[in-house]
């Protein structure tokens, strides 16, 4: 779960740094901390090419741009992602409401005694949420577990599922790359119902389908890449390509 900090008081931005990267080196659970910022525009500037799972947000940053507003940016980014604010202003609960930022938690600074436990307890809850996006029937994700990490695909864009000769171990190509974890394309094929079993070895994604070649008996995904049809799947791939 990579994770974005964004405070202006650079002492107390270190000492949330701080919390979360050793809770992450003593669980070993991928929580990974990406950008501490001490202005939101670094925040905005790394979201023009990155993304990021859960966000520790300050409300008052000492810009134009208060952490509202940053969240409301992050929030039409991605509507699922987990925002915390950590601000010494409790009055403003009222105002993550009205800005439709559906926040996590909200921390509140000057109860120094609870702000670590505070912090580590926001961190696995958003941990926890993380974990589970995916298996929601309303997100549009895939999780892979990949040792003790879950990284959350998009559905969109996974092209296909390969089953490696190593049992029970699958490589997942997608637009941005291939992966490899442990699953079965049984487990793989039910999942959605755009994901459709090929051939003994191949789930395809058929959205992703640019053309069935019936004659060679085979797909050409959108990266160009070619996966095998068996016979007997020919016939019902070319009606689930014309119903989607």
């Amino acid at each position: 779960m990579k994770v974005v900090l964004c405070e202006d008081n650079i002492e107390l931005l270190e000492q949330i740094a701080l919390y979360i990267t050793n809770y992450a080196w003593i669980e070993e659970n991928a929580i990974e901390l990406v950008l501490k910022a001490t202005q939101p525009l670094e925040v905005i500037s790394y979201l023009q090419s990155n993304s990021a799972d859960c966000y520790f947000l300050d409300i008052n940053l000492g810009s134009e741009i208060t952490g509202l507003d940053l969240a409301k940016q992050i929030r039409s980014i991605d509507p699922i992602a987990s925002i915390i604010f950590v601000t010494s202003h409790s009055e403003m609960l009222q105002l993550t409401f009205r800005y439709h930022v559906e926040a996590l938690d909200f921390i509140i600074k000057n109860e120094i005694i609870n702000v670590q436990d505070n912090i580590l307890s926001a961190l696995k809850t958003a941990y926890q949420k993380y974990r589970k996006i995916g298996t929601h029937p309303n997100m549009q994700y895939y999780p892979l577990k990949i040792g003790e990490y879950i990284k959350n695909i998009e559905l969109d864009s996974i092209l296909f599922f390969q089953a490696s000769k190593i049992a029970h171990k699958i490589t997942v190509h997608t637009l941005q790359g291939e992966f490899e974890y442990y699953d079965t394309l049984n487990t793989i094929e039910d999942f959605n119902k755009h994901f459709y079993r090929i051939h003994r070895s191949f789930v395809v994604n058929i959205k992703n389908i640019t053309k069935l070649d019936m004659k060679q008996r085979q797909v050409i995904m959108k990266n160009g890449e070619i996966c095998p049809v068996s016979f007997r799947r020919l016939k019902l791939l070319e009606k689930a390509i014309r119903e989607v």
